[in-house]
């Protein structure tokens, strides 16, 4: 299944929160973050079929906002992506795909991230150094 998302423009936290009318009435899914220079942390990855409701909702949720609010230095960020459904393809499958596709690639470049209701998900490095380390083997490699 390939799937599309439009990326709506970076939104500073306070910014949504001041007014929700920039979040659109659409399906998608969001990704709350900080950024620091050219650099990216996601915290929590959610999926709605009305994005504006559901983070809404997310911006009431006291376990998320404290883990957002403590996470390291940075601005906090929002990041939507509107799902561009194709004839065929079922909303809530393409959500969940995408939900956990990016769930797992931040994951994997290990990220903070803290998900299934505000419970913060395991996550473990594995780190290879040796100067025989062969060049097809990554220094870092994350797993749940």
């Amino acid at each position: 299944m390939q799937l599309r998302l439009r990326w709506e423009k970076t939104r500073l936290l306070g910014e949504l929160e001041a007014d929700l009318g920039l979040i659109p009435m659409a399906a998608g899914i969001y990704v709350f973050g900080r950024k620091w220079g050219r650099r990216f942390e996601a915290l929590y990855v959610g999926r709605g079929e009305m994005l504006r409701g559901r983070i809404k909702a997310q911006l009431n949720n006291k376990r998320l906002r404290d883990h957002v609010d403590h996470a390291g230095s940075g601005r906090k960020v929002v990041l939507i992506g509107v799902l561009e459904q194709r004839p065929g393809q079922q909303e809530s499958r393409c959500l969940k795909a995408l939900e956990r596709g990016f769930i797992e690639h931040f994951l994997g470049q290990g990220d903070d991230l803290v998900n299934v209701h505000g419970t913060k998900l395991t996550k473990h490095t594995i780190a290879s150094r040796n100067r025989d380390r062969q060049a097809h083997i990554p220094r870092r490699v994350g797993v749940r």
